[in-house]
C-alpha cells in the first residue's frame, strides 16, 4: 500500500475508533447503532466496514485500547514503586477525564457485552502491572510485607474500579480525583509501612 494511502487508512481507522468511542460513551454499546457511529465518525459505511466488519468488531477494538494505555503506565521516572502505584491511579483518572477512547474502553470492559476474552485480558493487564509495582514496593520497604503483591493488586484494582464506576454514575468523573484521594487516605495506614507513610504522596 502506498505511503499516502496507508496514512489515510490509518487516519480513517482512528476517526472510526474515536467516533465509535464517543457514541458508546454516551449511549452505551447496546444503545448505539451503526448509523450513530457513521455520523460521529463522518465516514461512509463502506469505509467503516473496510476497517471493522461489524459494530462488534469495533467494540472489541475499543475495549483492547485500555490495555495499550495500561502498558504506557509502566514507564516510570525513577520514583519509588509505591509512588508509581499511587500515581498510576491518578493517570488513569486523567485518561478518563480527557480521552473519549479510554472512557468507552473502560465502560465497555466493565459492562461486558459478550467481550469476555477482551474483558479478562484487560483486568489481567491491570493485575500484572499492580503486582509488579507492589512486589517492588514491598522490597523497597514501602508496602507492608504482611500482604502479597497479588493481594495488593487485586484490592487496588477492585477499589479503583469501584471509585471510577461510582464517579461515573454520580458526576460523570468530575469528582474522580477527589474520590481517589479519599481512597488512598483510607487505605494507606493498612497498606504502607511507617517509612512509606512519611514519604509517599497520596494525591496528584
Amino acid at each position: 500500500m502506498p505511503e499516502l494511502q496507508q496514512s489515510r487508512a490509518i487516519a480513517t481507522r482512528e476517526k472510526i475508533l474515536r467516533g465509535g468511542a464517543e457514541v458508546f460513551s454516551k449511549k452505551g454499546y447496546e444503545g448505539t447503532t451503526v448509523a450513530d457511529i457513521l455520523v460521529a465518525s463522518e465516514v461512509t459505511k463502506g469505509a467503516m466496514y473496510f476497517h471493522f466488519p461489524s459494530k462488534e468488531h469495533l467494540g472489541r477494538a475499543i475495549v483492547t485500547i485500555q490495555t495499550d494505555v495500561i502498558d504506557s503506565f509502566e514507564v516510570s521516572n525513577g520514583q519509588p514503586a509505591a509512588q508509581h502505584l499511587i500515581d498510576v491511579s491518578f493517570r488513569f483518572a486523567k485518561a478518563l477525564l480527557t480521552d473519549p477512547l479510554m472512557r468507552a474502553s473502560v465502560r465497555m470492559a466493565t459492562e461486558g457485552h459478550g467481550f469476555d476474552q477482551e474483558q479478562h485480558h484487560t483486568f489481567e493487564t491491570w493485575l500484572h502491572l499492580g503486582s509488579d509495582l507492589a512486589q517492588k514496593a514491598i522490597i523497597e520497604g514501602d508496602i507492608r510485607s504482611t500482604w502479597t503483591a497479588l493481594q495488593v493488586a487485586e484490592t487496588l484494582t477492585a477499589a479503583v474500579n469501584g471509585a471510577q464506576q461510582s464517579s461515573l454514575i454520580f458526576s460523570q468523573y468530575a469528582d474522580l480525583v477527589e474520590r481517589l484521594c479519599a481512597l488512598w487516605k483510607m487505605l494507606a495506614p493498612g497498606l504502607f509501612t511507617p517509612k512509606g507513610m512519611k514519604t509517599l504522596r497520596l494525591h496528584p
